[in-house]
């Protein structure tokens, strides 16, 4: 774990140890936080900016890197951003107007993802979250997405995200041959368009 990782999962005790309440758009800094302000917060806390909208789904499409739909928590990451979503005509989707089409922020996604949490230990499963109170959950649940925020990504807060075996050599994982789905992002964290 780099150090800048260990900080960040400090960061998001410290603000869960002041005991915040809830409020839209708290970052722990005033006493008050939602559920993406508790990572915005941290970011900050440990001397990052965090750029852009202040909300889960713009976290989703505008600021992850290695996003992806889980569905053990043997795929989640120490330090993963966790989300839920909601897909059109499920009960409480309310996806804003500028992640549809013809929106600002618009990329094909219709998930309203609408919880978004911290993974703060692995074994055992923690995921620290801000709903009405600071809350850690011990299970999966309805936890489907991962990712990892980019603000971290490009400060190195990762180990794996700094290997390079030489100038010339480009890793590509095992690609399944058949049947396959995936969602390919650019190194900025932007969905990569495929013809």
């Amino acid at each position: 774990m780099t150090s800048l990782l260990k900080k960040f999962l400090e960061k998001i005790q410290v603000i869960k140890a002041l005991k915040p309440t809830y409020r839209q758009p708290g970052d722990g800094s005033d006493g008050t936080c939602d559920c993406i302000g508790l990572i915005i917060g941290a970011i900050r806390r440990c001397g990052l900016t965090w750029k852009g909208i202040h909300g889960s789904n713009y976290t989703a499409r505008r600021a992850a890197v290695k996003f992806r739909h889980i569905s053990t928590a043997s795929e989640l990451e120490l330090g993963d951003v966790v989300l839920k979503g909601k897909q059109p005509g499920e009960p409480g989707y309310a996806l804003p107007a500028r992640y549809k089409p013809g929106g600002a922020y618009y990329n094909g996604d219709l998930t309203d993802y609408y919880h978004a949490g911290v993974v703060t230990s692995l074994n055992p499963l923690n995921i620290t979250h801000m709903s009405a109170g600071m809350t850690v959950d011990k299970k999966l649940g309805k936890w489907n997405y991962a990712l990892r925020a980019k603000p971290l990504v490009d400060a190195g807060a990762y180990d794996d995200d700094a290997v390079q075996i030489d100038d010339s050599t480009i890793l590509i994982p095992d690609i399944p041959t058949t049947g396959a789905q995936a969602i390919v992002t650019a190194p900025s964290g932007r969905y990569v368009k495929m013809r």
